[in-house]
Order: structure tokens, then C-alpha cells, then sequence
């Protein structure tokens, strides 16, 4: 046998095995890279899909700290009030119907049960006009219970924030 005939009889199936080498070598290269290439996708969603979650929680931090800065300035006006055309109760009600949906219900009856009996007495004490009796002297009773009223509403204070302050802090 000499060499033009091995070459005939091997070169066919050699190279077809040699080309089947070739290929399922480059085959695992580019998979090997794929594999690379979703692992680094992967791990970009879940980084895009963390900093989605921790923007939520962000945003609804600050929608919480908002509706609690609208009920202090609104208790502060409260207790400073001298005239009950000076308290906006609607306002108040328009900027705080989100707290149903930002914080539990608690928040919501904590303002509903315990701080408008207080919003509605101190307008009662108000528009009951100044406290001077008939005789052109100070109404002690009405002014005591004035008084009275805005230190129930000072002690409120203290309840709000009790309220609020386990929604009002932001965990990552």
C-alpha cells in the first residue's frame, strides 16, 4: 500500500472526524461564553430589580414623611389657634386622604378617633367667640376650658409621634 492509497482510504473519514472536533470545540466556546453572558444578565436583573424595590420603599417613605408633616403643621396650627376661620379642615382632610392607603389603619383611626374630638372642641371653644362674659370681664371658665382643651391637644403630641414613628423609618 503506498501513501496516494492510505491517504484515498483515511483522508475522508479523517477529515470528517477532525472537522466534527473542530466543531464541537468551537460549539463549547460559544456556550461557555453564553453561559458568561447570562450569568452577568442575571445578576444585572437582580441589581435593576433591588434598586426598584429599595426606590419603592424611597417613595413611599416620603409620601409617609409628607401626610406626617401635614398633620404636625396641622396640630400647630391647632394649638396656636385664636380664631376658627384660621384652620383649614377641609385642607387638612384633602391633603391627608392618602393615609388610608400609605399607612395601616391605625394611623387613619388615630386621627379619626382621638385627634378630631379635639379639632372639633377647640372650634365649639371658638366660635363660641371670645371668652368675655357680659359684664366686659375675662370668662374664666370658657378660658380655662380653652386652656384645658389645647393642653389635651399638647398631650396628642406625644401619641402622634408614638403613632407614626414605626412608619416613618427607612430600611434598605
Amino acid at each position: 500500500m503506498d501513501a496516494y492509497q492510505f491517504f484515498k482510504d483515511f483522508a475522508g473519514p479523517a477529515s470528517t472526524t477532525i472537522a466534527a472536533i473542530a466543531a464541537g470545540f468551537i460549539t463549547w466556546k460559544f456556550q461557555s461564553a453564553q453561559v458568561e453572558t447570562a450569568k452577568r444578565q442575571s445578576e444585572t436583573a437582580r441589581m435593576a430589580a433591588e434598586t426598584a424595590r429599595n426606590k419603592l420603599k424611597f417613595d413611599l417613605f416620603a409620601e409617609r414623611h409628607r401626610l406626617y408633616q401635614v398633620v404636625v403643621d396641622y396640630m400647630n396650627q391647632l394649638a396656636a389657634l385664636q380664631r376658627h376661620q384660621d384652620l383649614d379642615t377641609e385642607k387638612f382632610f384633602r391633603d391627608t386622604a392618602p393615609i388610608k392607603w400609605v399607612f395601616p389603619i391605625e394611623v387613619y383611626d388615630w386621627i379619626d378617633r382621638e385627634l378630631m374630638p379635639y379639632v372639633q372642641k377647640v372650634l365649639v371653644v371658638l366660635m363660641n367667640g371670645p371668652h368675655i362674659n357680659d359684664t366686659g370681664q375675662i370668662d374664666v371658665a370658657k378660658t380655662m376650658e380653652a386652656s384645658s382643651i389645647r393642653a389635651q391637644i399638647l398631650q396628642q403630641y406625644a401619641r402622634r409621634d408614638e403613632v407614626f414613628s414605626q412608619y416613618l423609618q427607612l430600611h434598605f
